[in-house]
């Protein structure tokens, strides 16, 4: 049966509204409900699900992009924002509470740690932060930027510059996508298919190229087409450096 929307006057299947006033007048009706802020305490209107003010909303979304979102607190209550001496990011809390330091589980440890061993303030060589610690000459952000960059220069990022390191045999017709092809975009060891449009992604079945005898294991055979084979990433993470798979004799 058709009837005729009371708003618009438009052909609708159901008995008052048609389909897009029915919409409108919901959200118009939940804007009238009056709520509370549990941030500020402020009256405000709102949806039901709203549980700050718009000032209290753009305040959570500007900290939001430091991955330190604000948190609810109850009614009158206000809401202290402190700088972590550890790892230097803004938190919340209540102007009661003698937090110290973040919720972080290791910036806790660490000013834990003070009847232990004695912390001092330390200024980062390579970019000037300060930072709390015992011996460390430079803070944790910056030893893990030189630990990765010790080991590209080390290792380096190709697969000859890592043959090269640890004194194994590289063929320079070897590439992935030829390797990828050779075992026809499929796992070599679950078999699963790993198709070309996932290469490069996150996705379990991403196909990625693997070593069946690491090449930073004693007597390996190298970078050669005997000792490759194609992948999906869950299989190569399990995988790590342990020897798995049948060595080709191509």
């Amino acid at each position: 049966m058709i009837y005729r929307c009371y708003t618009c006057g438009a052909d609708s299947y159901e008995r008052r509204y048609c389909a897009r006033c029915r919409v409108r007048a919901y959200k118009e009706r939940q804007r009238a409900i009056g709520r509370v802020c549990l941030s500020c305490g402020v009256p405000f209107y709102g949806f039901p699900r709203a549980t700050l003010c718009p000032e209290c909303r753009s305040r959570a979304r500007s900290l939001s992009a430091s991955r330190r979102p604000i948190r609810k607190r109850s009614l009158g209550r206000a809401i202290d924002f402190r700088i972590c001496p550890v790892c230097g990011s803004l938190y919340d809390c209540l102007p009661s509470r003698r937090t110290l330091a973040c919720s972080r589980r290791s910036c806790t440890r660490a000013l834990q740690g003070r009847a232990r061993r004695q912390l001092h303030e330390r200024t980062c060589l390579d970019c000037g932060r300060m930072y709390l610690s015992t011996s460390a000459r430079r803070c944790r952000s910056c030893q893990k930027r030189r630990g990765y960059r010790y080991k590209r220069e080390r290792y380096g990022t190709k697969y000859r510059s890592r043959a090269r390191h640890f004194g194994v045999p590289f063929e320079h017709g070897v590439t992935r996508l030829r390797v990828f092809e050779r075992d026809h975009w499929h796992c070599q060891l679950c078999g699963v298919s790993t198709p070309r449009r996932l290469s490069g992604s996150m996705h379990p079945c991403a196909p990625e190229l693997d070593h069946i005898v690491a090449l930073s294991a004693p007597g390996s055979p190298g970078h050669t087409w005997s000792n490759v084979q194609t992948l999906c990433k869950q299989c190569n993470q399990t995988k790590r450096a342990t020897t798995r798979g049948q060595l080709r004799i191509f």
